[in-house]
């Protein structure tokens, strides 16, 4: 997983614990010199913050993709939308507090409302009407 390092005062984000540590204007010669943020003080831990990259590869949904609803979302959200309609996503944005991921969706010209978790939200791949196990045609064998 890729992380994102912020001071407690919100400046940020830095792509190492270096930048951060020079950020803050700590001397070269007495700070730790590795990049691990495990291995930092307790003191050091609570000024610089770690947080998961949001936007990089590692996240499961990127802005632009289309998704549709899963079974996880919410009864009463679903029931004012559409389920087997595909959206785009239309923006995302990091929770410090619950440590997670939450995308909005777009729905002609504006947006739904709602902020959904990764795991409400399945990928549309092919048509929208695939809903329900694939149909097989049954073969049989008359020789």
């Amino acid at each position: 997983m890729t992380w994102e390092y912020y001071l407690q005062d919100g400046r940020g984000p830095y792509e190492t614990v270096q930048l951060a540590m020079d950020e803050l204007g700590l001397d070269k010669n007495t700070r730790p010199q590795h990049n691990r943020w495990s291995r930092l003080s307790a003191q050091l831990r609570g000024t610089i913050q770690r947080r998961p990259a949001v936007g990089t590869s590692k996240a499961k949904f990127q802005r632009g993709d289309r998704v549709r609803f899963s079974g996880f979302a919410t009864k009463y959200i679903l029931a004012e939308l559409l389920r087997r309609r595909s959206r785009t996503i239309t923006n995302m944005f990091y929770d410090p507090v619950k440590q997670c991921c939450y995308y909005e969706l777009g729905a002609r010209g504006g947006s739904l409302g709602y902020y959904f978790r990764s795991f409400m939200l399945t990928p549309a791949n092919g048509s929208q009407h695939t809903i329900g196990r694939p149909r097989q045609k049954r073969r049989y064998n008359y020789a």
